[in-house]
C-alpha cells in the first residue's frame, strides 16, 4: 500500500523504461477532435496554472502531488529558458497500462508524451513532462529528447550497457538505450552548462551534426572524456521537494500532520493517501523511526553523486544506502524495523493509510542507542 511516488521510483523507471519518444504530433487533447479511442480518455479533473489533469477516479491526486508537478513544470522553464504558453494537458493513471492497446502510445508500455497532451502512469508522468516543457521550443532527436527527459528529471542517471555513439541513430525503444542517453547528457550539463545544452537541444541535423555543430567536437572525442569524467551516477535534479522534519531537540525530529488530501504536501493515489517529509542527518548512529499512522517508511534523496555502484548491505552506508535503485526501508508493523542505522545524509520519509479520509498523525525521528535485540522468535 505504500505511496507509488516515495517508493519504488527509480527502481521502476530503470526496469520497465520503454516510454516512447515524441512521434509525429496527433492532436488528442480535450479541445479538439479526438482519435483512437480519446473517448475514453479521463475526465479533466483538476487544473494549475500550466497543468490540465485528467484522472480515472476521482481520489487519485491530492494537492502535494498538483504542487509537485507545477515546481516540476517551472524548474524546467527556468532550465531550459522557455515558457509553458498553453496548459499540458495529462491524462494519468495509477496503475500500470498497456498504453499500446489504447491507440495512445504506440509502443510505449508506460506512457508518452504527444503535442499538447501526456498518457502516464505515476512512474512515467515526470519524464513525459520534460518531453512537453522540451516541445515549447525544440524538436530535438530521439537521442537527445530522451536524454532530456531522463537528465532533468527526478532521477538519478547512469552509465548503461551501451555507449552514446551506438545509441545516436536509434530512434525507438528498446531499440534506443535510455540510460546513455540521460547520462551522457547529465555530463554535458555538468561540463559545458546548460546554454550550450539548450543550444543542442535546437540544433537541426541528425544526432550527431546537432552535437558536434553545439559542441565543436566529435562526439568520438566527448565519449573519451564522458568515460573518463563522468561517474557512475548522477544525483538528481529535482528530488526531495517536501518540508523538512522540524527538529525538536538534540537528534531528535517531530511533527504532528494532518494529513488532508486538499492540504499542502500530502500525496494520494486511488488507494491511499499520505505525507511526505525530509529528514536532514548529520551523525552517523542508530534512529528510532515512530508514526502513528499505519504505514511509515524511508528511502534516501536521490541528490548525491555515487562515484561506484553502491550495494544493498553494504555496511558504510547503514540501513537505508544510497543504492543506485534506491532502497526502501519500512519502519511500522510486525515486518517493519523502527530502529535504523543512519549515515549523515538527506531521507524521504513517508507515512500513509488507505482511503483518503482526513487524519492527524505523528511522525518522531530520535537517537536510539543501538537496534533493538532480535529473538528468534521475533527474527522469525
Amino acid at each position: 500500500m505504500t505511496m507509488a511516488r516515495a517508493t519504488a521510483r527509480e527502481i521502476e523507471i530503470d526496469r520497465r523504461m520503454t516510454v516512447q519518444t515524441k512521434p509525429p504530433p496527433i492532436t488528442c487533447a480535450a479541445v479538439v477532435a479526438c482519435v483512437l479511442g480519446c473517448n475514453d480518455l479521463p475526465e479533466l479533473r483538476y487544473e494549475t496554472e500550466h497543468l490540465r489533469i485528467g484522472t480515472a477516479s476521482d481520489g487519485l491526486l491530492c494537492q502535494g502531488n498538483l504542487d509537485h508537478y507545477e515546481r516540476l513544470i517551472t524548474t524546467l522553464e527556468q532550465q531550459l529558458g522557455t515558457s509553458v504558453r498553453t496548459p499540458i494537458h495529462v491524462y494519468l493513471w495509477d496503475e500500470s497500462r498497456f498504453f499500446p492497446d489504447s491507440g495512445w502510445c504506440d509502443d510505449s508500455l508506460i506512457g508518452c508524451y504527444r503535442q499538447g497532451a501526456v498518457y502516464a502512469d505515476f512512474i512515467s508522468i515526470e519524464h513525459e513532462l520534460v518531453h512537453a516543457v522540451v516541445d515549447t521550443f525544440a524538436t530535438p532527436t530521439p537521442f537527445w529528447s530522451e536524454g532530456a527527459a531522463m537528465a532533468l528529471g527526478s532521477s538519478r542517471t547512469f552509465f548503461g550497457e551501451t555507449s552514446p555513439v551506438d545509441n545516436l541513430d536509434l530512434h525507438a525503444s528498446p531499440q534506443l538505450d535510455y540510460r546513455p542517453a540521460g547520462h551522457f547528457s547529465r555530463w554535458l550539463l555538468e561540463t559545458h552548462g546548460l546554454e550550450l545544452y539548450r543550444e543542442l537541444l535546437r540544433a537541426r541535423g541528425s544526432s550527431r551534426e546537432a552535437f558536434e555543430r553545439t559542441y565543436d567536437m566529435t562526439m568520438e572525442e566527448a565519449q573519451e572524456l564522458y568515460f573518463a569524467e563522468a561517474p557512475h551516477a548522477y544525483g538528481a535534479l529535482n528530488t526531495c521537494d517536501h518540508p523538512d522534519l522540524p527538529q525538536t531537540g538534540d537528534l531528535q525530529w517531530s511533527e504532528t500532520i494532518e494529513i488532508d488530501c486538499a492540504a499542502p504536501n500530502v500525496w494520494g493515489t486511488s488507494q491511499v493517501i499520505g505525507a511526505l517529509r525530509v529528514l536532514t542527518v548529520t551523525e552517523r548512529g542508530f534512529y528510532e523511526l515512530t508514526t502513528t499512522e499505519q504505514e511509515g517508511a524511508i528511502i534516501p534523496c536521490f541528490d548525491e553523486d555515487l562515484e561506484h555502484p553502491v550495494l544493498v548491505g553494504d555496511p558504510n552506508y547503514g540501513d537505508v544506502p544510497p543504492a543506485s535503485g534506491g532502497f526502501l526501508q519500512v519502519f511500522t508493523g510486525d515486518r517493519g524495523k523502527s530502529v535504523l542505522e543512519l549515515v549523515p545524509g538527506r531521507y524521504e520519509l513517508s507515512i500513509a493509510h488507505e482511503g483518503h479520509e482526513t487524519r492527524t498523525a505523528a511522525l518522531t525521528v530520535r537517537a536510539a542507542t543501538g537496534p533493538i535485540p532480535q529473538t528468534p522468535e521475533s527474527a522469525g
